[in-house]
């Protein structure tokens, strides 16, 4: 491909990167995508696909968690050089999937290596920690944050959009076949003063966002980014980055002490995140698996009425 085939940075990102507002954080719309549109222009001379990115990426951010197993300086500044390399891939595949109007393979390759990554991260950085105190509570906690954040992704998204996604197929056929032209309406049934209904009431008043006072406020932008979300690849960065500095600080093992914390909390977090996903699909009514269906079929109901008008 001729370097005249490629668009200018500029061009490049409009192509390939999505409007900031999709972006989750400051840093990684200003930050990382400032970066990665380079390392995407430099793939597009070459014939390497965004699943191979994807690949590489996964490749490098299992290698930088593996020297967390060291708690050592430069283990853990090569480690976290590592990361940052994981963590431009990961922006890149997508900007080259969308130049190249790539499948939705890439999609599903990029929810796996989340799915992969993040836990072997926890699952070293503990090992790493008990190595140096030898506390099994510190294992403990980390073990089960790296359990509890696959399954979290399987409790909110994997396990409901599957069942969703054999419903729908399965009212399609129906419906084709003649079996019962009249498309059901799902409706989840919670009893007053029933213990579901006492848990969804728990919820709603623990979820800050129906709170109408702190709907837009920086409260609930915090609690969504740093309670629900998992940063720890970008918390880990940080410290393995400064990892010479606080070591040649009057403090031993610092950095291992700092990792302790952020396992105690991760320990803590992941745990209950879990729970209030799962919970959530079961009693907060705009989460549950019936009001995601009665969405999807209120779009075939629109489709089939164009469809008879035409």
């Amino acid at each position: 491909m001729s370097s005249k085939s490629i668009p200018k940075i500029r061009e490049l990102r409009h192509i390939c990167q999505p409007s900031i507002k999709f972006e989750q954080t400051v840093i990684l719309a200003y930050i990382v995508r400032f970066f990665s549109i380079y390392v995407t222009k430099l793939f597009l001379y070459t014939k390497i696909t965004a699943n191979q990115i994807s690949i590489f990426s996964m490749l490098f951010g299992i290698m930088g968690s593996f020297l967390f197993l060291e708690m050592q300086q430069w283990y853990l500044f090569v480690g976290s050089i590592l990361l940052i390399v994981h963590v431009i891939l990961d922006f890149v595949d997508g900007e080259v999937a969308r130049y190249r109007n790539s499948t939705l393979t890439g999609k599903y390759l990029d929810e796996v290596n989340h799915s992969i990554t993040v836990p072997i991260l926890l699952l070293c950085t503990s090992f790493g920690v008990f190595g140096v105190f030898e506390n099994i509570w510190i294992l403990f906690l980390g073990c089960l944050a790296a359990v509890c954040e696959p399954v979290g992704h399987s409790v909110h998204w994997g396990y409901p959009y599957r069942i969703l996604y054999s419903e729908i197929f399965s009212l399609i056929d129906k419906y084709k076949g003649g079996e019962n032209r009249k498309i059901p309406d799902y409706v989840m049934q919670v009893e007053e003063g029933s213990f579901k209904e006492k848990i969804a009431k728990f919820m709603n008043g623990f979820d800050f966002g129906n709170i109408g006072v702190l709907r837009l406020s920086i409260i609930q932008k915090l609690y969504e980014k740093i309670w629900f979300e998992n940063r720890i690849t970008n918390i880990v960065i940080i410290i393995g980055l400064a990892s010479p500095f606080l070591s040649s600080l009057q403090y031993p093992n610092l950095c291992a002490k700092i990792f302790s914390l952020i396992i105690i909390i991760y320990g803590i977090n992941r745990p209950i995140v879990l729970l209030q996903r799962y919970l959530g699909r079961i009693v907060l009514k705009n989460e549950t698996l019936e009001y995601e269906i009665n969405k999807a079929i209120n779009k075939l109901k629109e489709f089939n009425l164009k469809e008879d008008k035409n």
